[in-house]
């Protein structure tokens, strides 16, 4: 299990301005309260989905979006977004986190935030979780 950074999706070059305005995906608020916690001055414009916001930062309605990085690589692999680049933030987001095939067996129900700190607290960011039993 390992907590994931979290990703500035862009189009063009990367400059100080590219993070000034970001396109928010209104049902998402970790990506809100990242934003409001990283770029406190920057400009927030809601948008219904993650690809209407992809869609404003292509159509230069936005500078930037931002993404967690296990989900940016499958969603800029689509060729409509070819214009579009993504960077790596050094900001880690533990409540994103992915788990390799086989890595883990999760036994119990992952529902609340609370379950996920507590088992990235015993795991630290990259190790196997143990259950009860020591498995």
């Amino acid at each position: 299990m390992s907590a994931a950074p979290q990703e500035l999706i862009y189009r063009g070059e990367f400059t100080e301005k590219t993070t000034e305005h970001f396109a928010i995906n209104e049902n998402n608020r970790m990506q809100y309260y990242f934003v409001r916690n990283n770029y406190p001055d920057a400009e927030i414009t809601f948008y219904p989905s993650i690809d209407d916001c992809l869609e404003a930062v292509l159509s230069g309605k936005a500078g930037c979006a931002t993404m967690n990085g296990l989900r940016a690589n499958d969603f800029l692999r689509n060729r409509k977004y070819n214009a579009l680049s993504h960077r790596q933030t050094s900001y880690i987001d533990p409540r994103c986190f992915g788990v390799e095939i086989g890595q883990v067996d999760f036994d119990i129900p992952l529902t609340r935030c609370e379950e996920v700190a507590n088992i990235i607290k015993e795991c630290g960011t990259d190790g196997d979780y143990n259950d009860d039993d020591g498995n």
